[in-house]
Protein backbone atom coordinates (compact mmCIF):
# COMPACT_ATOMS: atom_id res chain seq x y z
CA UNK A 1 0.00 0.00 0.00
CA UNK A 2 1.52 3.47 -0.95
CA UNK A 3 -0.12 6.68 1.34
CA UNK A 4 -0.38 9.65 -1.34
CA UNK A 5 -2.26 12.33 0.40
CA UNK A 6 -5.31 11.65 1.94
CA UNK A 7 -5.63 8.28 0.16
CA UNK A 8 -4.12 5.11 0.50
CA UNK A 9 -3.65 3.08 -2.74
CA UNK A 10 -2.77 -1.06 -3.17
CA UNK A 11 -0.95 -1.35 -6.16
CA UNK A 12 -3.17 -2.32 -8.99
CA UNK A 13 -4.69 0.99 -7.88
CA UNK A 14 -1.70 3.16 -8.44
CA UNK A 15 -1.66 1.95 -11.57
CA UNK A 16 -4.77 2.81 -12.76
CA UNK A 17 -4.21 6.29 -11.72
CA UNK A 18 -1.30 6.98 -13.03
CA UNK A 19 -2.72 5.44 -16.28
CA UNK A 20 -5.39 7.53 -15.99
CA UNK A 21 -2.78 10.83 -15.88
CA UNK A 22 -1.30 9.27 -18.75
CA UNK A 23 -4.43 9.41 -20.86
CA UNK A 24 -4.99 13.28 -19.86
CA UNK A 25 -1.01 13.44 -21.17
CA UNK A 26 0.25 14.68 -18.17
CA UNK A 27 3.98 14.60 -18.07
CA UNK A 28 6.57 12.55 -15.67
CA UNK A 29 6.66 16.18 -13.31
CA UNK A 30 3.27 16.96 -13.43
CA UNK A 31 2.28 12.86 -12.57
CA UNK A 32 5.42 12.93 -10.05
CA UNK A 33 4.49 16.40 -8.58
CA UNK A 34 0.02 15.78 -8.40
CA UNK A 35 1.17 12.21 -6.31
CA UNK A 36 3.88 13.55 -4.81
CA UNK A 37 5.70 10.30 -5.33
CA UNK A 38 9.15 9.85 -7.16
CA UNK A 39 10.40 9.44 -10.90
CA UNK A 40 11.49 6.31 -9.68
CA UNK A 41 8.35 5.09 -8.77
CA UNK A 42 6.57 5.87 -11.44
CA UNK A 43 9.20 4.59 -13.94
CA UNK A 44 8.47 0.73 -12.18
CA UNK A 45 4.30 1.62 -12.33
CA UNK A 46 5.01 2.19 -16.53
CA UNK A 47 6.81 -1.22 -16.73
CA UNK A 48 4.30 -2.89 -14.65
CA UNK A 49 1.36 -1.68 -17.39
CA UNK A 50 3.58 -2.31 -19.99
CA UNK A 51 3.50 -6.00 -18.48
CA UNK A 52 0.26 -5.62 -19.12
CA UNK A 53 0.10 -5.11 -22.23
CA UNK A 54 -0.09 -1.53 -22.83
CA UNK A 55 1.76 0.21 -25.28
CA UNK A 56 3.57 3.05 -23.97
CA UNK A 57 5.69 5.45 -25.51
CA UNK A 58 7.34 8.48 -24.72
CA UNK A 59 8.18 11.83 -25.60
CA UNK A 60 11.04 13.93 -24.50
CA UNK A 61 11.34 17.27 -24.10
CA UNK A 62 14.10 20.15 -23.89
CA UNK A 63 13.83 20.32 -20.53
CA UNK A 64 14.80 17.07 -19.70
CA UNK A 65 10.38 16.13 -19.36
CA UNK A 66 8.76 13.32 -20.44
CA UNK A 67 5.68 12.59 -21.42
CA UNK A 68 4.13 8.95 -21.51
CA UNK A 69 1.39 7.63 -24.02
CA UNK A 70 -0.96 4.94 -24.81
CA UNK A 71 -0.60 3.91 -28.20
CA UNK A 72 -4.00 2.86 -29.65
CA UNK A 73 -2.67 1.14 -32.87
CA UNK A 74 -1.09 -1.65 -34.09
CA UNK A 75 2.26 0.08 -34.56
CA UNK A 76 4.63 -0.76 -31.93
CA UNK A 77 7.43 1.35 -32.59
CA UNK A 78 7.92 4.67 -30.72
CA UNK A 79 8.15 7.61 -33.08
CA UNK A 80 8.78 9.90 -30.68
CA UNK A 81 12.04 7.75 -29.57
CA UNK A 82 14.84 9.98 -31.03
CA UNK A 83 13.09 13.75 -31.04
CA UNK A 84 13.83 16.35 -28.68
CA UNK A 85 10.66 18.43 -28.74
CA UNK A 86 11.19 21.97 -28.30
CA UNK A 87 9.15 25.16 -26.96
CA UNK A 88 8.09 27.75 -30.46
CA UNK A 89 10.10 30.39 -28.95
CA UNK A 90 13.13 27.98 -27.81
CA UNK A 91 15.66 29.08 -30.76
CA UNK A 92 18.49 28.08 -28.61
CA UNK A 93 19.01 25.17 -27.08
CA UNK A 94 22.28 23.85 -25.05
CA UNK A 95 23.48 19.79 -24.88
CA UNK A 96 26.27 18.16 -24.08
CA UNK A 97 27.55 15.21 -26.21
CA UNK A 98 30.21 12.65 -25.03
CA UNK A 99 31.25 8.92 -25.73
CA UNK A 100 32.96 5.64 -25.31
CA UNK A 101 32.45 5.39 -21.06
CA UNK A 102 33.37 1.89 -21.00
CA UNK A 103 31.59 0.49 -17.83
CA UNK A 104 33.80 -2.62 -16.54
CA UNK A 105 37.10 -1.98 -18.39
CA UNK A 106 40.11 -1.24 -16.49
CA UNK A 107 39.22 2.45 -17.83
CA UNK A 108 36.51 3.38 -16.47
CA UNK A 109 36.16 6.63 -13.65
CA UNK A 110 32.78 6.99 -11.93
CA UNK A 111 34.58 10.64 -10.89
CA UNK A 112 34.06 11.75 -14.43
CA UNK A 113 30.41 10.88 -14.96
CA UNK A 114 30.07 12.98 -11.59
CA UNK A 115 31.84 15.77 -13.15
CA UNK A 116 29.40 15.80 -16.36
CA UNK A 117 26.18 15.27 -14.16
CA UNK A 118 27.33 18.08 -11.61
CA UNK A 119 28.26 20.27 -14.79
CA UNK A 120 24.55 19.90 -16.10
CA UNK A 121 22.74 20.69 -12.85
CA UNK A 122 25.41 24.30 -12.69
CA UNK A 123 24.45 24.93 -16.06
CA UNK A 124 20.80 24.09 -16.40
CA UNK A 125 21.86 21.75 -19.12
CA UNK A 126 19.14 18.48 -19.15
CA UNK A 127 20.08 16.67 -22.65
CA UNK A 128 23.32 14.55 -22.99
CA UNK A 129 24.51 12.54 -25.91
CA UNK A 130 26.10 9.51 -25.61
CA UNK A 131 27.96 8.27 -28.96
CA UNK A 132 28.95 4.71 -28.11
CA UNK A 133 30.92 2.04 -26.02
CA UNK A 134 28.52 2.43 -23.00
CA UNK A 135 30.14 -1.04 -21.85
CA UNK A 136 33.29 -2.78 -22.30
CA UNK A 137 32.46 -5.66 -24.32
CA UNK A 138 34.62 -8.42 -24.95
CA UNK A 139 36.85 -6.60 -27.79
CA UNK A 140 39.93 -5.89 -25.46
CA UNK A 141 40.07 -9.22 -23.03
CA UNK A 142 43.30 -7.54 -21.50
CA UNK A 143 40.93 -4.08 -20.40
CA UNK A 144 37.77 -6.18 -18.57
CA UNK A 145 37.91 -5.47 -15.02
CA UNK A 146 34.03 -7.09 -15.18
CA UNK A 147 32.66 -10.04 -16.89
CA UNK A 148 30.70 -9.19 -20.13
CA UNK A 149 27.49 -10.55 -18.75
CA UNK A 150 27.71 -8.51 -15.49
CA UNK A 151 28.75 -5.27 -17.35
CA UNK A 152 25.34 -3.72 -18.43
CA UNK A 153 24.10 -4.41 -14.88
CA UNK A 154 27.10 -2.94 -13.67
CA UNK A 155 26.40 0.23 -15.88
CA UNK A 156 22.85 0.54 -14.92
CA UNK A 157 24.10 0.71 -11.62
CA UNK A 158 27.17 3.22 -11.85
CA UNK A 159 25.36 5.87 -14.36
CA UNK A 160 23.79 8.45 -12.42
CA UNK A 161 20.46 9.02 -12.47
CA UNK A 162 18.99 12.62 -11.88
CA UNK A 163 15.58 14.23 -12.30
CA UNK A 164 14.67 15.78 -15.45
CA UNK A 165 18.25 14.99 -17.16
CA UNK A 166 17.86 12.56 -20.24
CA UNK A 167 20.78 10.85 -22.03
CA UNK A 168 20.17 9.57 -25.44
CA UNK A 169 22.73 6.48 -26.45
CA UNK A 170 24.26 5.41 -29.56
CA UNK A 171 25.96 1.94 -29.13
CA UNK A 172 29.18 1.15 -30.36
CA UNK A 173 31.19 -1.76 -31.30
CA UNK A 174 31.91 -2.22 -27.79
CA UNK A 175 28.64 -2.80 -26.83
CA UNK A 176 27.57 -4.89 -29.98
CA UNK A 177 30.00 -6.72 -28.81
CA UNK A 178 27.57 -8.73 -26.73
CA UNK A 179 24.67 -8.97 -28.88
CA UNK A 180 27.39 -10.14 -31.82
CA UNK A 181 28.85 -12.98 -29.89
CA UNK A 182 26.26 -14.16 -26.70
CA UNK A 183 22.82 -12.11 -28.28
CA UNK A 184 22.59 -9.80 -25.51
CA UNK A 185 20.90 -6.50 -26.50
CA UNK A 186 21.61 -4.08 -23.52
CA UNK A 187 18.85 -1.74 -25.64
CA UNK A 188 16.42 -4.44 -23.88
CA UNK A 189 17.65 -4.22 -20.55
CA UNK A 190 18.28 -0.47 -20.47
CA UNK A 191 14.49 -0.04 -21.71
CA UNK A 192 12.87 -2.15 -18.79
CA UNK A 193 15.75 -0.50 -16.15
CA UNK A 194 16.08 2.99 -16.82
CA UNK A 195 13.55 6.18 -18.15
CA UNK A 196 16.19 8.55 -18.30
CA UNK A 197 18.39 6.67 -20.93
CA UNK A 198 16.98 6.29 -24.47
CA UNK A 199 18.87 3.45 -26.12
CA UNK A 200 19.23 4.20 -30.31
CA UNK A 201 20.34 1.56 -32.84
CA UNK A 202 23.89 0.50 -33.14
CA UNK A 203 26.48 2.68 -35.04
CA UNK A 204 24.20 5.27 -37.04
CA UNK A 205 21.30 7.45 -35.67
CA UNK A 206 19.80 10.73 -35.33
CA UNK A 207 17.99 13.02 -33.02
CA UNK A 208 15.77 15.71 -34.71
CA UNK A 209 14.93 18.76 -33.14
CA UNK A 210 12.61 20.77 -34.57
CA UNK A 211 13.20 20.57 -38.82
CA UNK A 212 16.74 19.75 -38.44
CA UNK A 213 18.74 16.62 -36.91
CA UNK A 214 22.29 15.79 -35.79
CA UNK A 215 23.20 12.69 -36.46
CA UNK A 216 25.07 10.60 -34.30
CA UNK A 217 27.84 7.42 -35.92
CA UNK A 218 30.49 5.03 -34.02
CA UNK A 219 31.77 1.98 -36.17
CA UNK A 220 30.79 -1.10 -35.11
CA UNK A 221 33.02 -3.19 -37.66
CA UNK A 222 36.31 -2.51 -39.55
CA UNK A 223 33.95 -0.56 -42.06
CA UNK A 224 35.12 3.32 -39.89
CA UNK A 225 32.18 5.14 -42.13
CA UNK A 226 28.31 5.58 -41.98
CA UNK A 227 27.32 8.50 -43.25
CA UNK A 228 27.74 8.19 -46.86
CA UNK A 229 23.98 8.89 -47.41
CA UNK A 230 23.86 12.00 -44.89
CA UNK A 231 25.06 14.78 -47.10
CA UNK A 232 25.21 18.48 -45.48
CA UNK A 233 25.02 17.56 -42.18
CA UNK A 234 26.89 17.50 -38.74
CA UNK A 235 27.84 14.51 -37.88
CA UNK A 236 28.77 13.53 -33.93
CA UNK A 237 31.28 10.85 -33.90
CA UNK A 238 32.43 8.35 -31.38
CA UNK A 239 35.07 6.00 -30.99
CA UNK A 240 38.33 8.17 -31.42
CA UNK A 241 38.56 9.12 -27.75
CA UNK A 242 40.13 12.84 -28.60
CA UNK A 243 37.93 16.20 -29.63
CA UNK A 244 38.67 17.10 -33.20
CA UNK A 245 36.46 19.15 -35.75
CA UNK A 246 36.21 19.06 -39.71
CA UNK A 247 35.49 19.44 -42.62
CA UNK A 248 34.29 15.98 -44.56
CA UNK A 249 33.00 16.93 -47.76
CA UNK A 250 29.31 18.83 -47.31
CA UNK A 251 29.03 16.79 -43.70
CA UNK A 252 30.54 18.26 -40.92
CA UNK A 253 32.44 15.58 -38.37
CA UNK A 254 32.39 16.29 -34.43
CA UNK A 255 34.56 13.63 -33.07
CA UNK A 256 34.34 13.45 -29.27
CA UNK A 257 36.66 12.70 -26.38
CA UNK A 258 35.82 9.81 -24.46
CA UNK A 259 34.27 10.15 -20.92
CA UNK A 260 36.97 7.62 -19.40
CA UNK A 261 40.45 7.16 -18.66
CA UNK A 262 41.49 5.94 -22.11
CA UNK A 263 43.23 9.10 -23.96
CA UNK A 264 44.60 7.56 -27.36
CA UNK A 265 46.35 10.85 -27.48
CA UNK A 266 48.62 11.51 -24.56
CA UNK A 267 47.89 15.43 -24.72
CA UNK A 268 44.75 15.25 -24.23
CA UNK A 269 42.02 14.54 -21.25
CA UNK A 270 38.61 13.23 -20.98
CA UNK A 271 35.62 15.24 -21.04
CA UNK A 272 32.69 16.50 -23.50
CA UNK A 273 31.64 19.17 -25.75
CA UNK A 274 28.89 21.34 -24.69
CA UNK A 275 26.76 22.21 -27.82
CA UNK A 276 24.84 25.59 -28.23
CA UNK A 277 21.99 25.14 -31.25
CA UNK A 278 20.91 28.22 -32.43
CA UNK A 279 18.13 28.00 -35.08
CA UNK A 280 16.69 29.69 -37.86
CA UNK A 281 13.06 28.89 -38.98
CA UNK A 282 13.22 25.73 -37.42
CA UNK A 283 17.27 24.12 -38.75
CA UNK A 284 20.16 24.47 -36.77
CA UNK A 285 22.00 27.90 -38.43
CA UNK A 286 25.02 28.13 -35.76
CA UNK A 287 26.38 25.70 -33.61
CA UNK A 288 28.94 26.65 -30.61
CA UNK A 289 30.97 24.25 -29.25
CA UNK A 290 32.53 24.59 -26.11
CA UNK A 291 35.53 21.78 -25.30
CA UNK A 292 35.19 20.09 -21.69
CA UNK A 293 38.10 18.72 -20.14
CA UNK A 294 38.10 17.05 -16.91
CA UNK A 295 41.18 17.57 -14.48
CA UNK A 296 41.24 16.55 -11.49
CA UNK A 297 37.58 16.43 -10.63
CA UNK A 298 37.46 19.73 -12.42
CA UNK A 299 35.44 20.76 -15.67
CA UNK A 300 37.61 23.55 -17.50
CA UNK A 301 37.09 25.09 -20.66
CA UNK A 302 39.71 24.32 -23.28
CA UNK A 303 38.81 25.45 -26.42
CA UNK A 304 35.46 27.41 -27.93
CA UNK A 305 34.75 27.03 -31.64
CA UNK A 306 32.17 28.70 -34.12
CA UNK A 307 31.79 25.70 -35.89
CA UNK A 308 29.02 25.71 -38.59
CA UNK A 309 27.11 28.66 -40.09
CA UNK A 310 23.94 27.88 -42.24
CA UNK A 311 24.68 25.14 -44.94
CA UNK A 312 22.68 27.42 -47.46
CA UNK A 313 19.40 26.24 -46.57
CA UNK A 314 16.14 28.05 -47.39
CA UNK A 315 14.71 29.69 -44.51
CA UNK A 316 11.27 30.56 -45.83
CA UNK A 317 8.81 32.82 -43.79
CA UNK A 318 6.01 30.38 -44.27
CA UNK A 319 8.15 27.43 -43.14
CA UNK A 320 5.99 24.67 -40.55
CA UNK A 321 7.96 24.40 -37.83
CA UNK A 322 8.00 20.41 -36.72
CA UNK A 323 8.65 19.12 -33.47
CA UNK A 324 7.02 21.71 -31.27
CA UNK A 325 4.98 22.00 -28.21
CA UNK A 326 4.11 24.79 -25.60
CA UNK A 327 4.81 22.31 -22.81
CA UNK A 328 6.18 24.46 -19.91
CA UNK A 329 2.35 26.47 -19.55
CA UNK A 330 1.17 22.80 -18.42
CA UNK A 331 3.26 23.33 -15.10
CA UNK A 332 0.07 25.54 -14.18
CA UNK A 333 -2.26 22.51 -14.07
CA UNK A 334 -0.54 21.62 -10.39
CA UNK A 335 0.53 24.90 -8.97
Amino acid sequence: MLLIGDFMYNQNELKMVVLSLINKEMTLSLISKLLDIDYNTIYKIIIMLKQDGFNISEKIYANGDIRYMINKNTKLNNHYKNIIITEPEENEIELLVTSDIHFGSNYENRYLLNNMIDYCLQNNIHIIINCGDFIEGIINLSNIKIPWDEQIYHAILEYPEVNDIITFLLLGNHDYSLINNFGQDIRTYIKNKRHDIIPLGFGLSNIKIKNDELILEHAITERKILHENYKNKIIMRGHGHEAKFRLDGVNYIINLPSLSDLNFNKSSFPGMLKLKLQFLKGNINNIIVEQLSIINNNVYTTGEYKVFTGRGKSYKEDTTIENEEYYIKEYKKVR
